[in-house]
């Protein structure tokens, strides 16, 4: 194995490291990727139903904003019509909000029972 101490030339004129055809990495202290014995890093998954909490969250936030800013592209319509489009626009946020509190709700669930099977 080769100590890296052999340096290509850089245009400029300032040396740079060889390139590395072997796997080893000179940050590495020489050892190879597989040999490497760093920090270990321990993942632990999220909890069961955080996702659909929070998608949940963010459709009930969001949609009742989204039907308001649709409902003001469409306008108020003729003035003869019996429902107003930008009031329908913003019910059907609201409704698509109300069905992401529901999703949310049974996200809270699902997190509840798994963390109570957890302690039992």
């Amino acid at each position: 194995m080769s100590d890296r101490t052999d340096r290509t030339a850089d245009p400029t004129g300032a040396t740079a490291p060889a390139p590395s055809v072997t796997g080893i990495e000179p940050g590495l202290g020489g050892q190879a990727h597989d040999e490497y014995e760093g920090r270990k890093i321990v993942l632990t998954p999220l909890p069961s139903g955080l996702w659909t909490i929070l998608l949940g969250a963010m459709c009930a936030l969001l949609a009742p904003l989204a039907g308001f800013l649709i409902g003001s592209m469409i306008g108020t319509g003729a003035s003869g019509r019996e429902f107003n489009p930008m009031l329908l626009a913003f019910f059907a946020g609201i409704v698509i909000g109300a069905i992401g509190l529901v999703v949310a709700g049974l996200g809270a669930l699902r997190m509840l029972r798994k963390s109570a099977d957890d302690a039992a």
